[in-house]
């Protein structure tokens, strides 16, 4: 691991959350051989510094999610490198000669907030998802995460259902019928029992259901909705 180069990207949260997916992977894999990462709680504790706040998933990634993790985690390491270093306003001129000069402090523009580089699979679904609802049902909702999850899929609307409201998939039909939905998201990991007949519901309701079985952050949530309903969505009428 570079280190150097992630103390040069602490905003950088693309390069953050490719790290998160690819430490849960190693962690997932070194515990299945029944050994443990000494430095793992570091890691985490940097890693949610940076603006990840899914706790890490010590989870082993199938080869075809492992291929595409270090393919989008090295596009963003380019990304990172490529970024222009700032050279300082007030950096000194010297000249042979030096001349005694009369300068006047000017005003430094204010900092300008910089928009996640996503990796390329988040870009694709926000494409699809953009000005559309979609209805998650599972975990505990934060605001900031789902703030998170909005911005990123360029959502009109989440409808985080908490998995304690609901001990039954079909007591989530009505928020399934709200106009403009789009996508049905079920976190596998909180509630195995009602996925069944959630999936039954969005299918009378006419709305693609994605069945999501790792994290809740962006990239993750993201990568499975290339994974297991791009074509379904696609197909849905343009927003107007």
């Amino acid at each position: 691991m570079n280190l150097t180069l992630l103390d040069s990207a602490p905003d950088h949260l693309g390069l953050w959350t490719s790290l998160h997916q690819l430490a849960g992977h190693l962690a997932g894999v070194v515990r299945r051989q029944g050994h443990g990462l000494p430095e793992l709680e570091t890691l985490a504790g940097l890693i949610r510094a940076a603006g990840v706040t899914v706790p890490l998933a010590s989870v082993p990634l199938t080869p075809a999610q492992l291929d595409d993790a270090v393919t989008t985690y090295a596009q963003q390491v380019q990304l990172v490198k490529a970024r222009p270093v700032a050279v300082p306003l007030d950096e000194p001129v010297t000249t042979a000669d030096p001349v005694p000069v009369l300068t006047v402090p000017e005003s430094r523009p204010a900092r300008v907030m910089q928009t996640p580089a996503w990796p390329v699979h988040v870009s694709q679904a926000r494409r699809l998802l953009r000005g559309r609802r979609v209805v998650l049902l599972g975990g505990v909702p934060d605001p900031a995460h789902r703030q998170a999850l909005v911005e990123a899929l360029g959502l009109s609307d989440l409808d985080w259902i908490p998995s304690r409201r609901y001990d039954h998939g079909l007591q989530a039909a009505p928020h399934l019928r709200q106009p403009g939905t789009a996508l049905a998201i079920f976190a596998l990991r909180w509630g195995a029992h009602a996925h069944a007949s959630l999936r039954e519901a969005a299918r009378e309701a006419g709305v693609p259901f994605l069945l999501h079985p790792s994290g809740l952050n962006p990239s993750q949530v993201a990568w499975h909705i290339m994974q297991q309903v791009s074509g379904a969505l696609a197909a849905l009428e343009p927003v107007a």
